[in-house]
């Protein structure tokens, strides 16, 4: 059974289409995919890294092959 035409819920997501379509919901949403995107990042294989948190290193080294 459809919702009501006035059901709060149908309201609400209204509200939140208008938001998105809006130019400031799409920056929004931009700046939140560069900020997802911007935190992943991916080594080669011949490459090492050496993690560190505020210039210290971080973590024990990890020496097998494919370890996550």
């Amino acid at each position: 059974m459809p919702l009501p035409i006035n059901h709060p819920l149908l309201q609400y997501a209204r509200t939140v289409g208008d938001w998105l379509v809006s130019p400031a919901g799409a920056a929004g949403l931009v700046l939140v995919a560069i900020a997802i995107f911007g935190c992943a990042y991916t080594v080669d294989q011949t490459e090492q890294v050496v993690i560190t948190q505020f210039g210290r290193p971080v973590g024990e080294p990890i020496n097998t092959v494919g370890s996550t």
